[in-house]
């Protein structure tokens, strides 16, 4: 909802939520690492965007996540 908003910033915050549950599955936190990354590239944070990013491919490198467009 935030992200159909154009809210970026709380976006990604929520999205960030999901590293802090006890026990997300793998998919889980490699989707919401993905989103957190897209946010923080629509927010011109492109550090961070990247750290997201790469924290996907370390997930499982495997996935169509992992090889979706700015991930890499």
């Amino acid at each position: 909802m935030l992200r159909n908003q154009k809210d970026y910033a709380g976006a990604a915050a929520a999205y960030e939520l999901v590293n802090e549950a006890p026990a997300p599955d793998s998919e889980t936190r490699q989707k919401a690492n993905l989103a957190a990354g897209e946010m923080y590239d629509l927010l011109q944070k492109r550090e961070l965007a990247m750290k997201k990013y790469q924290r996907v491919l370390a997930e499982n490198s495997g996935t169509p996540l992992a090889k979706r467009p700015g991930s890499t």
